[in-house]
């Protein structure tokens, strides 16, 4: 299976479990203006943690970016009410489903990969490096 449709199946599953609805705000959207965020960073989880326990739907507009400060600020800042504990406490999950999730038989890719591509943020060009333990 390719990265992009990893990420094409993630998106779906994703945004049909949350009902096309922002997590955080609850406005109900089209899916050109809705982000699937991974709420533990892919460099974090083996396979990148492409697992619907590991993603929550975020509006474009309002939502991704307070969700994303976390990951922008390597885990030092974020706003309340949308720290990854909360995020996955919305979608009844938690990180270590998520990892077992993604490790598991039934993970999106068994493979090795690495992310290599620059990631943008508000700006800013961050490489997200993944490791394998």
């Amino acid at each position: 299976m390719s990265k992009k449709d990893i990420r094409k199946d993630f998106r779906a599953a994703v945004f049909k479990r949350d009902k096309f609805t922002c997590k955080v705000c609850g406005t109900k959207s089209k899916e050109d203006e809705l982000d699937s965020h991974h709420i533990t960073d892919r460099s974090e989880i083996i396979n990148g943690g492409y697992v619907a326990s590991n993603g929550i739907t975020v509006c474009k507009e309002r939502c991704h970016m307070k969700v994303e400060r976390f990951h922008i600020t390597g885990g030092t800042e974020w706003e309340d009410g949308v720290h990854p504990d909360d995020l996955y406490k919305m979608i009844g999950s938690d990180r270590q489903k998520a990892e077992n999730d993604s490790a598991g038989d039934d993970a999106p890719d068994k493979d090795t990969w690495f992310m290599k591509e620059p990631k943008i943020h508000a700006g800013e060009t961050f490489i997200r490096r993944q490791s394998r333990a």
